[in-house]
């Protein structure tokens, strides 16, 4: 969050300064380092999406597939140089993805990049492999295609609409590909009872919270809080934030059940944010543990 924020104040502080540009490419070097590559890399893509110079040293580190990880964490930014891509930058990337079985979110990044119909097949051919990866291919295919496109969206109307967890990748983006609200909501609560849904929960609460749902939602909030709250889980399987976000004020969510309390400080402390009230006063409880 360090490096965003100086990124984000060098971009906007000093917006088009030529000085930063050229000190930024420089790290972009295989040898010169000055500035940290996922900094620089920010404030290129942030800062310069319009500039050649820019442009064409991407186009060389796709190239030199090797030097890939100078672009770092900030490969979410590559959707700024659209449209500005040259064509040996088209050509760099669409080469690049071509042949990559991983790696799913680079691959939806850079074909946003550049948008062009190599690009749009790929991502659709990425669909086949119906794996919960697949969901940066349904979000690329909406943010650059849209379900405008005819190909795209039987595509992806397919997939929201298939049986059990084979839905999976199309959840997270539900409410943008199934205009009916309610049949969109059907399916996202039909996934929350799936027995095999608990290894993809975090696609689906991230559907729901795209949805929107009210807190009026009785039959939702029933079908979460069966979930089992007991095993051992990592904090994006758990329904537990996903309940604190949607019903933060139903009193079983505000005083759930004494045996859920092993899941962990940390994730304890991320719920009670959500709430913004001291852990001294949650339920009348005094400490993490009874």
């Amino acid at each position: 969050h360090r490096k965003d924020a100086l990124a984000d104040a060098l971009v906007v502080g000093w917006p088009g300064d030529t000085r930063i540009k050229e000190q930024c490419l420089k790290s972009w070097g295989i040898y010169r380092r000055d500035i940290d590559h996922s900094i620089a890399t920010a404030v290129l893509l942030r800062g310069y999406p319009k500039s050649t110079d820019v442009i064409d040293r991407l186009a060389f580190i796709f190239k030199k597939e090797e030097h890939l990880t100078t672009l770092s964490l900030a490969t979410h930014l590559l959707p700024n140089i659209f449209p500005n891509a040259s064509d040996v930058l088209e050509q760099a990337i669409e080469q690049w993805i071509a042949d990559k079985t991983f790696r799913e979110n680079d691959i939806a990044y850079a074909s946003l990049a550049i948008r062009t119909p190599a690009t749009k097949a790929r991502l659709l051919a990425g669909l086949a492999e119906r794996t919960r990866s697949s969901s940066w291919f349904v979000g690329a295919l909406l943010d650059g295609w849209g379900m405008e496109d005819a190909e795209v969206a039987a595509a992806l109307t397919q997939i929201a609409r298939a049986s059990g967890i084979a839905a999976l990748p199309a959840v997270p983006r539900m409410a943008d590909i199934l205009p009916d609200r309610d049949e969109c909501r059907q399916r996202l609560l039909d996934l929350v009872r799936h027995p095999e849904c608990r290894r993809g929960f975090h696609l689906v609460a991230t559907g729901l919270k795209r949805l929107e749902i009210p807190e009026t939602d009785g039959e939702l909030l029933d079908a979460l809080l069966d979930l089992d709250l007991d095993g051992p889980v990592r904090w994006f399987e758990s329904p537990l934030p996903i309940l604190m976000r949607l019903f933060p004020d139903d009193p079983r969510v505000r005083c759930w059940p004494r045996r859920s309390w092993h899941i962990g400080a940390t994730m304890i402390s991320s719920l009670l944010s959500r709430l913004r009230m001291p852990a001294m006063h949650r339920c009348g409880r005094t400490s993490a543990r009874p």
